[in-house]
């Protein structure tokens, strides 16, 4: 498609993790390094504006966990094959 402009992002270029407070009403933010999320508990994993627990009902410290080593193990295997995010930048 001509004039479209894309932007590739590596999966190991995904240093920082933006977790945004899904109540309503809020939008509290957390920015952690991707390597800090296995560790993650749940004192950290509330939100710093209305104090809810992020990911409720799912296991919040699970959840995390399981990205952070899915972003890890990917990352080893870049000898065999690597994950981009093709991000359409507007215009």
């Amino acid at each position: 498609m001509m004039g479209e402009h894309v932007l590739r992002i590596g999966l190991n270029e995904l240093t920082t993790v933006r977790i945004i407070c899904g109540k309503k009403d809020c939008g509290g933010v957390i920015e952690l390094p991707t390597e800090t999320l296995e560790k993650l508990r749940n004192d950290a994993t509330r939100c710093p504006v209305c104090g809810s627990t992020l990911a409720a009902g799912c296991g919040p410290e699970q959840v995390f966990v399981n990205l952070a080593s899915s972003i890890r193990s990917a990352t080893l295997m870049d000898d065999h094959f690597r994950i981009e995010f093709p991000v359409k930048l507007p215009g």
